[in-house]
């Protein structure tokens, strides 16, 4: 096996072997032989490959004379906290050999270093039964310090697993279309009040009951609790609920801080905290956050904040989801990057998208990216950004991603 570049060009990806230790290390995971030594070596491996933005490619072809390097790409996936290798599936990619080890179906284990599950986005009603929780798991016990280096870890060594209300989350991001950095328009700064009309927009074309869109039972001030105006539109649309399902109001907001149990918000007349009786979801990447809190009947059957998930957000002018403290940054210079490629390339319009749910197999949960329009033709260019791509975007390298990306650069 070698590492090689992110580039599916054979000349360009600078083969360099992998050390015949951690190729069997990476076999016997996969094939659920592994010891602790073993998972302990593929995790360097991958969290390295993973920083460097660099592939695997698999010589299962090659030691049959042909040329085809199946490709595996290594990733974080940020919900769980952990590092994971992944087939590349497409239909311009080989397929590893049938006798292949990598042909197969890995053996994940208990620790599943390779080939997780894309989160799928929830359909229907924008709802959350009373089964709905994220309640870690004994079995996911895992040191996170190395993974959540800032606030969000807090000594507790869980690891939480995917859950529905995260999911709806990103389903109302990706709907309002805050996961998107379009290109710039000149005359229009962003801010808090376009973030919060984009998603009061997109409450109105998403349901919680037959005929009831999301929209009459939402607020987006953090305060709607403590003046009880949320419980105020859940008792008055309660009957257009389905009968199997509990009443419910959705708090969706900007928020400065937030952990396990409560949200905090600065507001003008002081700080609103709102104290969800089962909890905070806080998905790891540091304040600031964009809240959701589901308002439903708790312990005490009266209406309560009863459950919370908080997203990482670039800042209180653009609530764009970030999954890295250190992306804020990143994003920032790649924001400037947009009005640097405005002026030198008038023809061509650079703009960024996050990607909860992908769509493609070869594709990540939460990956970044760009999205290069030509104005003159219409042509437009998606392309998923690396680490090494996100560098150069930040350091307004352009004509090199461009020219590697295949978009024409001037003479």
């Amino acid at each position: 096996m070698w590492i090689v570049n992110k580039t599916t060009v054979f000349d360009k990806q600078n083969h360099r072997a992998l050390p015949d230790g951690l190729r069997q290390s990476l076999i016997n995971l996969w094939l659920g032989e592994g010891d602790t030594e073993d998972e302990k070596d593929v995790e360097q491996l991958i969290e390295s490959l993973h920083e460097k933005g660099l592939w695997l490619a698999c010589d299962c072809h090659v030691r049959r004379g042909e040329v085809d390097l199946p490709l595996m790409a290594p990733a974080f996936l940020r919900s769980q906290g952990t590092y994971y290798l992944r087939r590349l599936y497409g239909k311009i990619r080989p397929l590893h050999h049938k006798s292949c080890v990598f042909f197969g179906e890995p053996n994940l284990g208990d620790e599943r270093l390779i080939e997780w599950e894309t989160p799928e986005k929830p359909d229907g009603y924008f709802l959350l039964e009373d089964d709905d929780t994220w309640t870690p798991k004994k079995e996911d016990l895992r040191d996170l310090r190395k993974a959540f280096p800032q606030n969000t870890y807090d000594g507790d060594p869980v690891r939480r697993r995917d859950s529905l209300l995260r999911r709806q989350l990103w389903r109302l991001i990706e709907r309002a279309r805050l996961n998107l950095l379009a290109p710039p328009v000149r005359g229009r700064k962003p801010s808090y009040k376009f973030e919060y009309a984009a998603i009061k927009d997109a409450a109105e074309l998403i349901h919680v009951g037959p005929g009831l869109p999301l929209g009459r039972v939402l607020e987006t001030v953090p305060n709607a609790f403590e003046r009880r105006s949320i419980i105020a539109k859940v008792l008055q649309h309660k009957d257009q609920f389905e009968p199997h399902c509990a009443p419910q109001g959705w708090m969706c907001f900007y928020a400065q801080t937030a952990d396990r149990t409560s949200i905090t918000v600065k507001m003008q007349r002081g700080d609103v905290q709102i104290v969800p009786e089962r909890g905070v979801d806080v998905i790891p990447g540091g304040s600031p956050y964009l809240a959701l809190v589901q308002v439903a009947a708790g312990v005490s059957k009266r209406h309560v904040p009863l459950k919370a998930v908080v997203q990482p957000v670039l800042n209180g002018r653009r609530f764009f989801p970030v999954m890295d403290h250190r992306e804020r940054s990143q994003v920032d210079a790649m924001v400037s990057t947009q009005f640097s490629l405005l002026k030198a390339r008038p023809d061509l319009a650079l703009g960024y998208r996050r990607n909860f749910f992908p769509p493609q197999d070869d594709d990540i949960p939460g990956s970044l990216h760009a999205i290069v329009t030509n104005m003159t033709t219409g042509q437009l260019s998606e392309l998923c950004i690396s680490g090494a791509d996100m560098e150069n975007l930040a350091a307004e390298r352009l004509g090199e991603l461009l020219t590697e990306w295949a978009i024409a650069t001037p003479r």
